[in-house]
């Protein structure tokens, strides 16, 4: 898959790289407006049988955080 995207100062692709390939976890997007971060699962991530959450109080439950 090709991730290559236009430069955003205000998003962050997170990836999970393992060693034949890289798959696309989710997004960290600033909200400059209201001062605030939203992480976005990757819905097929988040589906996958080997999904596993940035952290424990971001679970894949909830795509968005």
């Amino acid at each position: 898959m090709n991730y290559l995207t236009k430069p955003d100062e205000y998003r962050l692709k997170i990836f999970h790289e393992s060693r034949k390939r890289r798959i696309l976890v989710g997004e960290l997007i600033y909200d400059k407006e209201n001062d605030r971060y939203e992480l976005i699962y990757d819905k097929s991530y988040a589906h996958s049988k080997n999904a596993i959450p940035i952290s424990p109080d971001l679970n894949l439950f909830k795509l968005r955080h």
